[in-house]
């Protein structure tokens, strides 16, 4: 039987999450526990959602300017407790919610939209021993999800070339 080895973590939810509220204790106590039962893998899911950010980002201000003051950074510590746990940590990439469904879809655009971010990301995560590659955040399952799949080829050699070849993560998204 294959064991699972990684996992996601998503600390900006708009709901009653609990680990909304932790902090380095908490979220060391949690990497401890993944440790010893065989996680080597940590996925950051967002890095913003609505008006949470998961560090103290210049780009995603100038997008939001309604993006709520960062008063910890998740970024940061998530790398330096993979560091710790020597652990692989995945960065993710935006999805800004633009509607890839729609004919007036551009990933041409989208990816000059992100490509800023990338290059803030590599500037944070790149030298940390602990980064091992990017997750792309945005999900899909349609067949007609082929505009994304446009800006997937656009965006993701960017991130190879910036990062010196670390792979690339993407997930399906469920519809039902």
């Amino acid at each position: 039987m294959k064991k699972i080895t990684g996992t996601f973590i998503q600390p900006l939810c708009g709901g009653d999450i609990p680990a909304m509220d932790w902090r380095y204790e908490e979220y060391d106590a949690e990497f401890a526990l993944m440790k010893k039962i065989g996680i080597d893998t940590i996925i950051l899911l967002r890095c913003m959602l609505g008006p949470f950010a998961a560090y103290d980002s210049s780009y995603l201000k100038k997008l939001h300017p309604e993006m709520w003051e960062v008063s910890f950074d998740y970024l940061e510590m998530l790398l330096k407790l993979c560091e710790k746990y020597e652990m692989k940590f995945y960065v993710p990439t935006y999805n800004p919610g633009h509607d890839w469904l729609l004919d007036s879809y551009d990933p041409e655009q989208e990816c000059k939209f992100l490509i800023p971010l990338i290059d803030e990301l590599m500037e944070k995560c790149g030298s940390s021993p602990a980064f091992e590659g990017w997750y792309f955040a945005h999900e899909i399952s349609r067949k007609v999800a082929w505009r994304v799949i446009d800006l997937f080829r656009e965006l993701g050699p960017y991130c190879k070339k910036v990062s010196g070849g670390k792979p690339i993560m993407m997930s399906p998204g469920v519809q039902g």
